[in-house]
């Protein structure tokens, strides 16, 4: 029965999984790489020199940034059309749905990770996420992940909040 709630469960996990790998390699190998020099140097002269050092926050998110998220798009439609081809049309259906919800949750998320007063800050597990992210704005070849740091781990790029080791912080 392909709706049942493991196949259901599962197909949400995998997705979620999919989105965050795609996400965490893109960051590395786009946003800090120059396999698309446009992307790199958006990415860097935009986002990581209006927030690095102590200004990682400010209090309203700032409109000079010029965002990279779109970026995603293409990668979303291609695991889209993947879920379509290889799974039945409700698991299909619930994985877009994932898919969607990751993504939002991606930039929702990152975008209070920067905002010194959001809503968020009354929860640890977001607090947590915060501070690796500032790690990777103080490193920034640590702790690509925003919402998943396991494929950090996996790739030992991890590096977790409050160690100094290695954490200079610069522009790069």
């Amino acid at each position: 029965m392909p709706g049942s709630a493991l196949n259901v469960a599962a197909t949400c996990l995998c997705t979620f999984k999919a989105v965050t790998f795609a996400q965490a390699v893109l960051h590395r190998r786009v946003g800090h790489g120059r396999l698309i020099r446009s992307i790199h140097e958006r990415h860097i002269r935009s986002h990581h020199s209006l927030f690095w050092g102590r200004q990682f926050d400010a209090p309203i998110y700032t409109e000079e940034e010029q965002s990279v998220s779109h970026t995603y798009v293409p990668v979303a439609a291609a695991m889209g059309t993947f879920s379509y081809w290889v799974l039945p049309l409700d698991l299909a259906v619930v994985s877009l749905l994932s898919l969607l919800v990751t993504i939002g949750a991606h930039i929702y998320l990152h975008e209070h990770f920067h905002l010194t007063g959001s809503w968020l800050l009354r929860f640890l597990w977001f607090r947590h996420l915060k501070e690796l992210h500032r790690v990777h704005h103080a490193a920034p070849r640590k702790n690509f992940g925003i919402i998943d740091y396991s494929w950090d781990r996996l790739f030992r790029t991890f590096s977790p909040a409050g160690r100094d080791q290695g954490m200079q912080e610069t522009r790069q």
